[in-house]
């Protein structure tokens, strides 16, 4: 049996969830029924190592090496047109542009498959409108949550005939090993942020957060991740005399092991769909602090993980007072976490959805 091409759109190689989850298809797919390809359309970046031995082909589309974003996507469709895949599945909207494009412009016959990774309702009105205007005339649409589900079907017009839910997904047993690395083991309480710095993930109101702190609580805080905003949340974090608590990491190839000296694990998210850094995070066995967009259909409040009201610096400081003063409350619910999501978050049951929509449409 032939196999089938299946091409993978993203914008960057960069350290987010939706390329984060690409590695793991790639270490999990089926190489005897598909032949698996994955594509940037904008820049490289510095995720791309993270395939590397994996059975996987790479392209990079680069706006520095193509001579703009026109003639990165120009690179990226001369690269369709030569693998011919039989499935375009992209991710994020750059990436979906191109998807509608190759398809209904150029007239390929291909399936096209996007998977919608956030409720997207902080973003510019343009990109809702291009989202509405391009999505429902996907083969597929995934949304990695059924909150994401419900806001592709009512702001972008899919119908529940094309959309199909399909929760992301970790590698669990990647993270089994920091369940016997219990949390507040140490007398300054260790709080993490885990992404890029960029609006979305809201680290200016955990700083502000961790401000109103009282200086009777011993605390650190870890920031995991590079972004446009390095600069601007560190002074900030100046400005509000914090900067000697704080370690800003950059991206690191060693979290599966610095995550295990943390205890909480601080997620403002702005907008998410299911975030892989919260999945792994609880699959750790930490305890998550999160707002609504991380922690909803994921986290029971005060039983695995809290959630705490977006942009809300008062409720979150309050959130984080309470922990620090009564550490079992962090210990109880990071054991009933990593519980959770080692039963419920193995990326193998995402990896069995994907191919189950795929095989519908090549069917």
């Amino acid at each position: 049996m032939k196999k089938k091409v299946v091409v993978h759109i993203i914008p960057r190689f960069c350290f987010g969830g939706a390329e984060r989850l690409l590695v793991l298809y790639a270490q999990m797919y089926d190489t005897a029924v598909y032949d698996m390809h994955v594509v940037s359309c904008v820049e490289d970046g510095e995720l791309r190592a993270s395939f590397d031995g994996l059975p996987v082909s790479l392209f990079v589309g680069s706006r520095l090496q193509h001579g703009g974003r026109w003639g990165a996507w120009r690179a990226v469709r001369r690269y369709l047109d030569r693998v011919q895949p039989d499935i375009v599945h992209t991710h994020l909207l750059s990436s979906d542009l191109i998807g509608f494009v190759y398809k209904y412009i150029y007239r390929r016959r291909v399936q096209w498959v996007s998977t919608q990774h956030n409720v997207e309702d902080t973003r510019p009105w343009v990109y809702r409108f291009l989202w509405r205007m391009i999505l429902p005339a996907a083969d597929a649409v995934i949304a990695v949550a059924p909150r994401v589900y419900e806001f592709a079907r009512d702001t972008f017009g899919v119908s529940d005939k094309r959309l199909h839910v399909v929760n992301n997904g970790i590698l669990v047993q990647k993270w089994k090993p920091l369940l016997s690395q219990p949390v507040c083991r140490q007398k300054v309480l260790q709080i993490a942020s885990i992404g890029r710095l960029e609006i979305q993930k809201g680290h200016v109101y955990a700083l502000r957060a961790l401000a109103q702190l009282s200086k009777d609580i011993s605390w650190h805080y870890h920031v995991y991740g590079d972004g446009m905003l390095r600069e601007e949340l560190q002074q900030l974090a100046h400005e509000l005399y914090i900067d000697d608590r704080i370690t800003w990491h950059g991206v690191v190839n060693t979290l599966e092991q610095d995550l295990g000296s943390v205890d909480i694990v601080f997620q403002p998210s702005l907008f998410e769909g299911l975030s892989l850094v919260i999945l792994e995070s609880m699959a750790a066995g930490r305890c998550v602090v999160t707002t609504p967009a991380g922690g909803e259909g994921v986290i029971t409040h005060g039983v695995d993980g809290y959630i705490v009201p977006s942009m809300d610096v008062e409720m979150m400081s309050a959130q984080l007072t309470t922990l620090a003063l009564d550490r079992q409350q962090i210990i109880r619910t990071a054991a009933a976490a990593g519980v959770l999501a080692q039963r419920e978050f193995d990326v193998s049951k995402n990896m069995h959805g994907i191919e189950t929509v795929y095989q519908q449409l090549l069917s």
